[in-house]
């Protein structure tokens, strides 16, 4: 057994213990049957500059918050809403969207929206913000939904966060400017993302607890009789969005997206990429 493997079985081990730690801890938020509910990760708001790989979607994006301020929906952020590794100034990125910030604003003022941190906004945590959340019904404290951003399953984001945001900042963020991108990132760096994957669906399917998390970029809802772990994907796919939704007794993958219609004009749609019986992730 060689020094990486063992290495690996190590950080495993502290992923397993961390997730349970925070689940231990995290704050109760009740939902029920009649609840409408959205979670989506990965933003990655920047400062609108030729970096800023949410500024394609934004669109996108407040078409689709609109839609679920409209229609009641609770809203969790599943953390790296805001890019605060490559950006230092939070005003300059809610200045930028200001628009989005508006919006969350209507909907915290109604107890509709919920945010937790990630690493790349891990900052806010100075500002009161959660690490993880856990939903839990109202009439049945057993039917729980674990909340977390996923970053607990990779190494140079969470105990050595600060040599990612280092990296990041100094080294491949002047690299994507001129065209590079990271080869770090999860998002972009496939065995990176199987093994996070891998970690955090370890837990969930160990515990039995359905777990939404986001980090990976990868949208992923395989139902109930295969796996707990839901990932929600991210604001950053190539002019396309997705996220998780919780609505009449069903769980759903979808995706906003610009599509032509038969006129040429580009819309945006709502698709469902895989939907499940929530009450199917409860009965195991």
């Amino acid at each position: 057994m060689n020094l990486l493997h063992l290495i690996h079985i190590r950080y495993n081990m502290l992923t397993q213990k961390k997730l349970t730690s925070l689940f231990n801890n995290s704050a109760r938020i009740p939902f029920c049957d009649d609840s409408k509910i959205v979670f989506m990760s990965d933003a990655h708001r920047g400062e609108g500059g030729s970096t800023d790989e949410f500024a394609r979607n934004q669109n996108i994006f407040l078409h689709a918050l609109n839609y679920y301020f409209e229609n009641d929906f609770l809203f969790f952020e599943l953390g790296d809403g805001e890019e605060l590794w490559e950006n230092r100034q939070l005003h300059r990125i809610e200045d930028m969207y200001h628009e989005v910030y508006e919006i969350f604003e209507k909907m915290r003022i109604k107890n509709r929206f919920f945010r937790i941190f990630g690493n790349h906004d891990r900052v806010n945590k100075k500002k009161g913000i959660p690490e993880s959340l856990v939903l839990r019904h109202s009439s049945n404290s057993n039917h729980i939904i674990f909340l977390s951003h996923g970053h607990q399953g990779d190494i140079i984001n969470d105990q050595l966060w600060r040599l990612g945001r280092f990296l990041v900042r100094y080294v491949w963020r002047p690299l994507q400017i001129i065209g590079m991108k990271d080869p770090t990132h999860p998002a972009r760096n496939y065995k990176k993302k199987n093994k996070i994957s891998r970690r955090l669906s370890r837990w969930a399917n160990k515990n039995k607890i359905l777990s939404v998390f986001g980090h990976t970029h990868r949208p992923t809802m395989n139902g109930p009789n295969k796996s707990f772990y839901v990932n929600c994907g991210s604001g950053i796919h190539p002019e396309a969005i997705t996220g998780v939704e919780i609505e009449n007794g069903k769980i759903t993958l979808m995706t906003w997206k610009i599509r032509p219609r038969l006129d040429g004009v580009l819309h945006i749609t709502r698709d469902v990429l895989a939907s499940y019986k929530l009450k199917d992730y409860f009965s195991r």
